[in-house]
């Protein structure tokens, strides 16, 4: 595995740690309901395929990472303030958010990850 895909992987587990973390630091101080504890865990969870399946060279899963983060990012952008964020759910924006933009650039912008995946 190129070291470029084996820091992806690393730095998307701790980006999901750190969104699980959080979410269960919203529900301890009240920030959050416990059905807004359990989707986030869930939804999380799901997560959970993307890097595994990144480690076993699958290039869909490079795609459906894009294509997740993007559709995250444009539901941000178009709710606006329309959708309330507490402070907890905007910190974890402004941390894991960079995170994602980096794992992508490591996924598909560097030679070696496009080659790695593109090779099986």
């Amino acid at each position: 595995m190129p070291r470029s895909v084996d820091i992806a992987i690393k730095v998307l587990w701790a980006s999901l740690v750190i969104n699980a973390l959080l979410s269960l630091l919203g529900k301890v101080i009240g920030v959050d309901s416990l059905g807004s504890f359990i989707g986030a865990l869930i939804v999380t969870g799901l997560y959970c395929i993307i890097p595994y399946k990144l480690a076993n060279r699958s290039n869909a899963a490079r795609y459906v990472y894009l294509i997740l983060t993007i559709i995250s990012v444009l539901i941000m952008i178009a709710a606006g303030n329309e959708i309330p964020m507490s402070n907890i759910d905007k910190l974890n924006v402004y941390i894991t958010l960079p995170m994602n933009i980096y794992t992508l650039y490591l996924l598909f912008f560097n030679d070696e990850a496009k080659y790695w995946f593109k090779s099986n």
